[in-house]
């Protein structure tokens, strides 16, 4: 219910997504146009119903994307944990911080990827591993949860689906966790036997 997504292309600086129901995932090199979507997870934390208690223990995560298949069966995709800021309305143009554009280098986004998959022609992607439940893990410790950088490996374009697609089609994130133990220190005073 908390997804936040933003698109950007190197083509359209200064295009806004909107409520776009898919975005084009394309990396075509020095030259070529760069692609690819941020989102993110909002209200993940806390003490309200279908929050994840702040401190809990995380022992598994998953992130699924529905695409039309369209991508490079010989492709890759990674999942680039954001570091910089960023909302729904956020393009290409702004991202300066350290050069053109949104750039993967421990500034505006890990330059190593969480988790990543191979052939983008299935419909249905799935990015698990320690590197999801490391990040999930740090925002249940209190860090920024900025979400993550959706980025593939080929000029071939890969169609995937957003928040604002249909229910069953929407990015899904599925984190399993222990929740924190209360404590109480006691130390036998003012107690008799």
């Amino acid at each position: 219910a908390g997804g936040v997504n933003a698109g950007f292309n190197s083509k359209w600086p200064t295009w806004t997504s909107g409520n776009e129901a898919n975005f084009t995932v394309v990396d075509g090199g020095l030259l070529g146009t760069k692609a690819s979507m941020m989102l993110r997870f909002d209200g993940l934390f806390g003490d309200g119903a279908g929050q994840i208690p702040y401190g809990s223990q995380i022992t598994s995560v998953s992130l699924t994307f529905v695409s039309r298949g369209d991508g490079s069966p010989t492709a890759s995709a990674g999942l680039y944990r954001m570091i910089a800021d960023w909302n729904a309305t956020s393009t290409w143009a702004p991202m300066v911080t350290s050069g053109l554009g949104l750039q993967r280098d421990n500034v505006e986004a890990a330059s190593a990827a969480d988790a990543s998959i191979s052939n983008l022609s299935n419909q249905t992607n799935v990015f698990t591993g320690a590197g999801l439940v490391d990040a999930v893990q740090s925002w249940a410790n209190g860090a920024p949860n900025r979400g993550w950088l959706l980025w593939q490996s080929s000029n071939n374009t890969w169609s995937v689906n957003t928040h604002a697609s249909y229910t069953g089609a929407r990015p899904s994130l599925k984190v399993t966790y222990n929740p924190r133990v209360s404590t109480t220190s006691v130390n036998g005073a003012s107690v008799t036997v």
